[in-house]
């Protein structure tokens, strides 16, 4: 926009913004229903927290595109009914309760079922993560928050993978195949707590089962060829999938193996590398088991004279480990940031384990 000021006529200039203003917007609002239970058994030897709660969000704000001929790219509106509901427990348990020795164990599960119930009369879909480097993130009316899509095969009617005139897999044009969702099917943990006598051993025990992840970092090594599963097919190799018969219309008429010779270096590099890799390949059930916490701790008393009451020292090794990892050659863990853009780890450095000690002084 231009404007003038003053008689002299000087020009200006004032920048609009290319988000449409919102004057009927309304507050998120929540409404949420909790119910629990504290149960204690045998003497406080056993003892259960439950609670079971169902929360669902409406009015959240989101922005949509608008025709840019209407001399906005963007305008803000409320949208959206996402329903959470799930259970937690925590076990706590006596097992051993002697003299000079006890074994004490704790256990927590918690499940969340997510879901986007609604969004508006317009939209069934909404993209809350743009094209980022192999996945994109929607919210799907009907699927749970955080599905993901990628580049993957394309398949015949009977799931066979179609292989084109080079031997190669044949890939979706964008990033369009729905591949799996970040969030897991449940967490937990399980801490093991000893004493005898004055010596304390605890041990922490870290659950996440079911979800994806997809490795922007195995896109590129396997592209370089850097990952040993590369090394089968150096020599030639046959993909296995069908090649297409067409007819004049582009429809799949027949189908026959694939008998044509390629190499792995040719394999991944059609499916890895930087700019556009297909996800399918690099996709990993992201459940683990991990050992994530061990301390031995030991007091040392002081008589009633003594201003220090006692020092605690403590021997620790924190992530010391995974006990089971169902993606093997990563650590789901890693990630390239928060948010929305869960669900992909991509050049992250490797988790380290901790060794430490302590000393606390108690007055």
């Amino acid at each position: 926009l231009t404007y003038s000021l003053g008689s002299g006529g000087q020009t200006g200039y004032a920048w609009k913004s290319s988000t449409l203003p919102a004057l009927d917007l309304k507050p998120e609002q929540t409404h949420s229903q909790e119910y629990g239970a504290d149960i204690r058994l045998f003497n406080n030897r056993l003892g259960l927290d439950l609670t079971v709660y169902k929360t669902n969000t409406f009015n959240q704000l989101l922005r949509i595109p608008v025709p840019v001929a209407s001399g906005y790219r963007n305008r803000y509106i409320n949208a959206g009914n996402i329903q959470n509901k799930g259970f937690e427990f925590t076990v706590n348990m006596g097992v051993v309760e002697a003299k000079d020795f006890s074994w004490d164990i704790a256990f927590n599960y918690a499940r969340n079922e997510n879901k986007a119930i609604e969004l508006t009369d317009e939209l069934d879909e909404y993209t809350i993560r743009g094209r980022a480097w192999m996945t994109t993130v929607k919210v799907v009316v009907g699927e749970p928050m955080g599905e993901i899509y990628t580049k993957g095969f394309l398949r015949s009617d009977k799931g066979e993978i179609l292989i084109n005139e080079n031997g190669l897999p044949m890939v979706s044009d964008g990033q369009t195949i729905r591949m799996g969702n970040k969030n897991p099917d449940w967490m937990g943990g399980l801490t093991n707590t000893l004493k005898f006598k004055d010596i304390t051993l605890s041990a922490v025990i870290d659950m996440r089962m079911g979800g994806t992840i997809f490795s922007f970092t195995e896109a590129n090594l396997a592209s370089d060829g850097f990952s040993d599963y590369t090394l089968e097919g150096r020599e030639g190799m046959v993909v296995e999938g069908v090649i297409p018969t067409y007819d004049d219309n582009g429809n799949i008429t027949s189908t026959r193996p694939n008998d044509i010779q390629t190499t792995a270096e040719a394999y991944w590099q059609s499916l890895g590398g930087r700019n556009t890799p297909t996800g399918e390949p690099f996709a990993y059930d992201a459940s683990y088991i991990r050992l994530r916490e061990v301390v031995v701790s030991y007091p040392i008393k002081f008589g009633a004279g003594s201003p220090v009451k006692d020092i605690q020292l403590s021997l620790y090794g924190r992530n010391l480990g995974f006990l089971y990892n169902a993606a093997k050659i990563i650590d789901p863990g890693m990630n390239v940031g928060t948010g929305n853009i869960q669900g992909m780890e991509g050049f992250g450095l490797p988790t380290t384990k901790q060794y430490g000690f302590s000393m606390k002084l108690r007055f």
